[in-house]
């Protein structure tokens, strides 16, 4: 398997509105390698999930890929058609749904949905195999014989990521899969899908909004904000040494278990509305380092030591002379 596992160049989503589209993603660069865990942060509206969604091929109009390419192994799903994308799917890379109840059917028992997962994609069902994924996740095979409702919420979660290893995929998306569980159950959860990655050697893309999840088992790091990537890099160097002034509010948003007690501050603000996005740098409205220029340029992704951060803070004295047009 080739170490460029997933290469996402210029992607970009819009939702037709009926007036002037909305721009939910924007011009996205995102490369993933094999076997590498990759978190994107942000808060609501920033379009994490949008990003996984046109990445699996998974939108639903009124929102669509206007741009870009997302090759995975080389091939671009943006231009497949979709009985070649359904080959792939779950079979190649799969998706872990955000609520397992609302993902899972609720009037099929979790084995029916595993065999009717195999069907689409092999003639000949091996009935071993929803057993197996089940032990991998740690629950006993008797569950399925169980429907969702009479499964707690970890156990779910588990069994939705027991499904998306049906076929031993290169990738699992996932959507924010631990947002409905106590903190207990998050980190037994993780814990679990790092074991899994470490013996399978698939990769993950991981949404979420919690900070130390992903400083825990994040290999790079993702920072959107209206739907941009303003930050990309290193988990350990952004959680470090954050060079965007909003990768810097999440940081401070949350405590710290070690080190000295420092107060907790919010973002200010909510993020701008994507259909009248404000002019120049997004992040200025509520920057705290916002600068005269900062209205009126749109920054791109500079380079600054092992991360990129979308700031003007960073950019060189050619592109502060440039103007938004």
């Amino acid at each position: 398997m080739p170490d460029q596992l997933l290469e996402v160049r210029d992607l970009t989503v819009e939702y037709d509105t009926g007036a002037h589209p909305v721009v939910a993603v924007d011009h996205v660069d995102l490369d993933v390698q094999a076997g590498e865990f990759v978190g994107v942060v942000g808060e609501s509206g920033c379009g994490k999930s949008t990003l996984l969604f046109a990445i699996a091929h998974l939108l639903s109009s009124p929102a669509a890929i206007t741009g870009g390419s997302v090759k995975f192994l080389g091939q671009n799903l943006v231009t497949m058609n979709e009985k070649k994308l359904a080959s792939l799917r779950w079979r190649d890379f799969s998706v872990v749904m955000q609520s397992a109840m609302n993902a899972l059917n609720p009037v099929k028992s979790i084995g029916a949905q595993f065999h009717d997962t195999i069907m689409a994609h092999d003639e000949v069902v091996d009935d071993n195999r929803p057993a197996e994924v089940l032990r991998l996740v740690g629950i006993d095979p008797i569950h399925l014989k169980s429907y969702p409702h009479q499964l707690s919420g970890g156990m779910r979660q588990r069994a939705m990521i027991a499904m998306a290893l049906l076929f031993t995929p290169d990738l699992i998306i996932m959507d924010e899969p631990t947002s409905a569980l106590d903190v207990v159950a998050q980190r037994s959860l993780m814990v679990q899908i790092k074991e899994l990655q470490r013996k399978l050697g698939f990769a993950v893309i991981f949404v979420t909004h919690d900070m130390s999840l992903v400083s825990h088992f994040s290999d790079k790091l993702v920072v959107m904000y209206a739907g941009q990537v303003v930050e990309f890099g290193a988990t350990r160097a952004v959680f470090d040494h954050p060079e965007h002034p909003y990768s810097e509010g999440l940081l401070d948003a949350f405590p710290s278990i070690r080190g000295p007690k420092v107060p907790l501050t919010g973002i200010p603000g909510s993020p701008p509305n994507l259909a009248d996005p404000p002019p120049g740098c997004r992040f200025q409205p509520r920057c705290p380092k916002a600068f005269e220029d900062c209205p009126k340029i749109a920054p791109e992704l500079y380079q600054v030591g092992a991360v990129q951060s979308r700031c003007l803070l960073h950019a060189p004295s050619i592109e502060i002379a440039r103007e938004v047009s």
